[in-house]
């Protein structure tokens, strides 16, 4: 790209949008570059498993084995 996005001077927030929309469209038809920033700082796009020390401990909200209902007392 002949310019980064720190030296272009705009005059409006429609033409930064308009700037930012062509920029990304030329990166869509260049699949071969996200793998390259990808591959330049470490991150991966493969999720990694939770670690035990991750997942929340589960704890019921009710205690017993069935779903409960609450009903208004008649007055």
């Amino acid at each position: 790209m002949k310019s980064s996005p720190g030296n272009i001077a705009v005059d409006s927030v429609d033409h930064l949008a308009a700037i930012i929309r062509n920029r990304l469209k030329r990166i869509q038809y260049r699949p071969d570059l996200i793998p390259g920033f990808l591959a330049q700082t470490g991150l991966s796009l493969e999720p990694e498993p939770p670690s035990p020390k991750q997942t929340p401990d589960f704890q019921p909200l009710h205690q017993g084995t069935g779903p409960t209902t609450r009903h208004k007392k008649p007055v």
